[in-house]
């Protein structure tokens, strides 16, 4: 019986952090059809974005990615991807499909463009990638950080998982980005509990579990609580 019960609880507090987002979030005008709706096709429709033209040019030989001992592929896939070293942004809450990484101490940098946003983690196994697709929207990839990741040339990969946090009213129920505010996570948890925020949030409720630079002056937002690094 004592195993039902943690078991049970267990489910509950897994079905509470993946659904607490989705269902506060819900918006008007949301997409009520599957991502492969023939208005979407998001699965089989052919894609057309940066990622597309970076494996393309690894495939033929004329684009070739180092790999580098701490950082990985991270300098080659900025450089292949045009995204500026200067655009980086550092969050320390868990939320990626590498949170078990993640903490105040070994934050998630940020990197990206008009095209495309990549994270990293250090001693991460992945870069993560969104791409903006000509005509599905927001498409998800991945670059295994090894060396030797596959017998053929390096490619990325393309993600679906990404679409369970994705895909949700906060997206209108299509492939998009989202920005969450983070409670501080307590010495007992695994992660504090996302929040989905845009321009009409107060100030005072945004940037929490991101390290925010600069001056905010008087006034008081959630960023850099809590911050080891």
């Amino acid at each position: 019986m004592t195993f039902r019960v943690s078991l049970a609880a267990a489910v509950c507090l897994f079905a509470f952090v993946c659904l607490t987002v989705p269902v506060s979030g819900q918006r008007s005008g949301a997409f009520m059809g599957s991502s492969d709706d023939t208005a979407i096709k998001y699965s089989a429709a052919p894609s057309s974005n940066a990622i597309i033209d970076v494996n393309q040019k690894l495939q033929n030989g004329e684009l070739k990615f180092t790999f580098d001992e701490k950082s990985g592929y991270l300098a080659s896939a900025l450089a292949a991807l045009d995204l500026p070293v200067d655009s980086q942004l550092l969050v320390f809450s868990r939320t990626s499909l590498q949170g078990r990484r993640i903490g105040e101490q070994n934050p998630r940098a940020l990197f990206f463009n008009d095209r495309v946003a990549m994270g990293w983690v250090r001693g991460g196994d992945l870069l993560e990638v969104a791409a903006t697709d000509a005509s599905q929207g927001i498409v998800f990839y991945s670059l295994e950080q090894k060396p030797d990741a596959g017998t053929g040339p390096l490619q990325f990969k393309r993600e679906f998982v990404c679409l369970g946090c994705h895909m949700t009213g906060n997206t209108l129920n299509v492939p998009g980005l989202l920005m969450f505010s983070t409670t501080r996570a307590e010495p007992t948890q695994y992660s504090g509990i996302p929040r989905h925020i845009d321009q009409l949030d107060p100030l005072t409720k945004r940037f929490g579990g991101w390290f925010v630079t600069g001056s905010a002056g008087s006034a008081q937002h959630m960023g850099n609580q809590g911050r080891i690094c």
